[in-house]
């Protein structure tokens, strides 16, 4: 089975996990974050983890295969901290 980012793309915000706000607040404590941290979000999918990692650093950089994907972050989150 191969990646198909134009079938997975539009319900990718529709996973279980991508819901759930202990997973997001749990990641962000994991990861200690600092105001000044400029972070990569590798495999950032629609963007989701990136929203919220952008709520605690200067800085945060989306990265993914899926160009569909990218086009999804970049409508449905696009702040001034962030980049995809």
């Amino acid at each position: 089975m191969t990646w198909d980012g134009k079938l997975r793309a539009p319900n990718y915000d529709k996973l279980e996990w991508t819901n759930r706000e202990e997973y997001n607040s749990l990641l962000v404590k994991a990861c200690n974050l600092k105001s000044k941290y400029h972070v990569c979000d590798i495999g950032t999918g629609t963007g989701k983890v990136a929203e919220e990692l952008a709520k605690y650093c200067r800085k945060v950089t989306g990265v993914d295969s899926s160009e569909e994907m990218l086009e999804i972050a970049r409508k449905k989150r696009n702040k001034i901290n962030i980049s995809y």
